[in-house]
């Protein structure tokens, strides 16, 4: 149990998510309300308050973007996060419009921590996130002594024990600037 509860309106098409994962923040002291679709989320809202609304991007009928628009009119809005698959996507492409981002890949403590600043107003900065500015700060102090194959060197190193995969795509587009930088 946390210490602190909020009410959470879970918004997502696929009910495996609403059900697992508003067990999951239930289960971690909060209550939580679950919509399939932005018509139930919308109906919830009138006569409900809620301290957040989690909300998928990519949902059929009204999607998560133009949903937080509609949710931020009404009045004593909940604070908006979308809760998504295409968090890196969605980031990289600006489709955000300024709303936190929470990756439904991450650990449940991860996401709880990301919910716990989204309805404090902070920004959530992700696991992930802090690994990519950690890498990233790495990447710029060995450029600065050293050639840029070692600088890469370094970060895929420190990357790879944290994470089985390749390197995400914002840092492979840092390592391509620095590349271009350093050799043209």
């Amino acid at each position: 149990m946390r210490k602190t509860s909020h009410s959470i309106l879970l918004v997502d098409d696929d009910a495996f998510v609403r059900t697992v994962v508003g067990m999951e923040l239930e289960e971690a002291g909060h209550v939580v309300w679950t919509a399939p679709s932005a018509t139930e989320a919308l109906r919830y809202l009138k006569d409900n308050a809620f301290d957040v609304a989690l909300l998928d991007y990519a949902m059929p009928e009204t999607n998560g973007l133009e949903l937080a628009q509609r949710i931020a009119t009404e009045k004593d809005p909940p604070r908006i996060a979308f809760f998504t698959g295409h968090a890196e996507l969605i980031s990289m492409s600006g489709k955000a419009d300024g709303y936190p981002l929470i990756e439904k890949g991450l650990p449940m403590e991860s996401i709880l921590d990301a919910i716990d600043a989204v309805a404090a107003g902070q920004p959530v900065v992700t696991a992930r996130e802090a690994r990519m500015h950690k890498l990233e700060a790495l990447l710029y102090k060995r450029t600065a002594t050293a050639n840029f194959e070692a600088a890469a060197d370094a970060v895929r190193t420190a990357y790879a024990p944290v994470v089985e995969e390749p390197l995400p795509a914002p840092l492979m587009t840092i390592l391509e600037r620095l590349k271009a930088k350093v050799t043209g």
